[in-house]
């Protein structure tokens, strides 16, 4: 049984139509860990022996990636309203702040599913405060 799996993954490594992960990623211009997705979705034709993964490389060149995830991009229910990261990318700031101000209260936003959605009124009209370092009150001398 071992000698079969050893004579099997012996002529796999050298026939060309079989390619490591990161042969077929650097083939289709893709992480390694996209091409083990399409390989466990069954989107690509795909082989693993041990801990390695041995792609069919007509199997890749045939295969179109999708170009968003299996839903498409999130967009906001409510016209007019605000994904986190579009704020984050208006107010310059990274998208935790904008969560976080979500959380507490001081944005105008709703839960959708696992996202906020923000109003916009509300994101003009807020400023993002500024981090204090260790030692710095707020009090001016």
């Amino acid at each position: 049984m071992a000698d079969e799996l050893r004579h099997a993954l012996e002529s796999i490594e050298h026939n060309p139509d079989w390619l490591k992960i990161t042969a077929a990623a650097e083939l289709k211009g893709v992480s390694p860990s996209a091409v083990r997705g399409w390989c466990k979705s069954g989107g690509v034709e795909c082989v693993k022996a041990g801990r390695l993964w041995y792609v069919h490389r007509p199997s890749l060149l045939a295969f179109e990636p999708p170009s968003t995830g299996p839903k498409g991009p999130w967009q906001p229910e409510r016209e007019g309203w605000l994904s986190v990261t579009v704020a984050a990318r208006l107010k310059q700031v990274h998208p935790w702040t904008i969560r976080e101000a979500c959380r507490t209260g001081r944005l105008h936003c709703v839960r959708s599913g696992y996202a906020y959605e923000i109003d916009p009124q509300s994101l003009d009209a807020w400023t993002p405060g500024r981090r204090q370092k260790r030692g710095e009150s707020d009090e001016t001398e």
